[in-house]
């Protein structure tokens, strides 16, 4: 038995290079939950579906944790299947 535990922290939910963006993750960012990253810009996609630049961490505000992270893996991936499907 291991005195080790594994925590997934980065999952690849899109990799085709005939799209843009050709990589998208979701990814946990510690105590601010988790977030969908564009691999190629550092772009994350807010609640509204919207692609929009991540800052760096200092200056990342409370609007912009509220509009760009997700409690769970789970919630950022049934985020992003919501707005793919409305393309």
């Amino acid at each position: 038995m291991s005195a080790f535990t594994l925590l997934p922290t980065k999952y690849v939910i899109v990799r085709n290079a005939g799209f843009e963006p050709p990589v998208i993750t979701i990814q946990h960012r510690g105590l601010t939950g988790w977030a969908i990253v564009c691999e190629d810009d550092g772009y994350v996609m807010n609640r509204d579906g919207e692609w929009e630049y991540e800052p760096q961490p200092s200056s990342r505000t409370a609007e912009f944790f509220l509009r760009a992270r997700y409690a769970t893996a789970e919630d950022a991936l049934s985020s992003f299947e919501h707005f793919q499907g409305e393309q």
